[in-house]
């Protein structure tokens, strides 16, 4: 074989060793980055410049998109237990709220205390006036008796002048009595002599009767006295009876009277524990319905990021 043709054969012998060792470095090469960058954290690019072409950009491997795939199904798996806690939250905050509503409404209002208190007011005007009244009747009664004791003292002394009246004309008969009978004891007229024992016996019977009658009168004007102090205890007892009664009547009212005030200041406390305890439950209220509507602004936020998710990890 001529040498020429032997140095054609090596040379082509050598060209395609060199084809294979090359071709084989450079596949390592780029399959040591394909690792490299499915686990490293991505390096900002250079800026090339002008003058150099920008390489061509590299393609997913399959190990790479599989770490992508697990790393955002971690991420869903979190977003979907923080939706979780986040809605139990809320369920939660609208069962407070709730509570709290009914909380408000089983509340006592203060139209409630104020009509209790406007009531008490007009039961306690009514006792005044029954006091004004008690009052009243016992001033009545104090002027009924000064009428009874004066009208009892005239009755009294007009008997007792018809009494006196009375016995000073039968004092004056039994004197006239007495002086015709001394006469006829002791001179008689001769002609009358034969009738002395008649009229002596008549004069001194009607003297006797006389006497007894004086007596009677005399009797009678102490019945009259007697009689007028009875009628006036009687009046004045009857009157200090009625005052009794109209006075523990009057204690009585006092009584209520006093309770309803007491009542009053009862209520008005309780009105301004109620206000504070509604301001209060009002208040908490205020703040669930905010906490309810940020919770589900959040609820929502996580919503949308795991649809967000799904659909990312869809398209892998």
């Amino acid at each position: 074989m001529p040498r020429t043709n032997i140095w054609i054969i090596l040379i082509v012998i050598a060209s395609m060793l060199g084809v294979w060792y090359f071709g084989s470095f450079h596949q390592a090469v780029r399959t040591q980055a394909s690792a490299l960058a499915a686990v490293a954290p991505p390096v900002v690019e250079e800026t090339l410049p002008a003058t150099a072409a920008a390489p061509p950009p590299m393609k997913s491997t399959p190990a790479r998109s599989e770490i992508r795939r697990t790393q955002l199904k971690s991420e869903l798996e979190n977003l979907q237990a923080e939706l979780m806690r986040k809605s139990q939250a809320l369920e939660n905050q609208k069962q407070t709220l709730d509570q709290l509503q009914r909380q408000q409404s089983q509340m006592v209002g203060a139209s409630t205390y104020r009509s209790q208190m406007d009531s008490r007011d007009l039961a306690i005007q009514n006792l005044l006036d029954d006091l004004d009244r008690y009052h009243r009747a016992e001033d009545q009664i104090n002027q009924s008796a000064a009428l009874a004791l004066k009208d009892q003292d005239s009755q009294t002394a007009l008997a007792r002048t018809q009494v006196d009246t009375n016995v000073q004309a039968l004092e004056q008969d039994i004197r006239n009595t007495q002086n015709n009978l001394n006469y006829w004891k002791t001179n008689p007229a001769s002609q009358e002599v034969q009738n002395q024992p008649a009229e002596v016996a008549r004069l001194q019977t009607l003297l006797n009767e006389q006497k007894a009658r004086l007596e009677e009168l005399r009797a009678e004007r102490v019945n009259v006295s007697a009689a007028a102090l009875n009628n006036t205890q009687a009046i004045q007892s009857l009157a200090e009876q009625a005052k009794a009664e109209l006075r523990e009547g009057a204690a009585n009212t006092q009584d209520q009277i006093y309770s309803l005030r007491s009542e009053i200041d009862r209520l008005q406390q309780g009105q301004a524990a109620e206000q504070s305890r509604l301001q209060g439950v009002t208040g908490q209220i205020s703040k669930a319905e905010r906490e309810i509507e940020n919770q589900t602004v959040e609820v929502r936020r996580l919503q949308d990021a795991i649809q967000a998710k799904q659909n990312e990890i869809q398209a892998q």
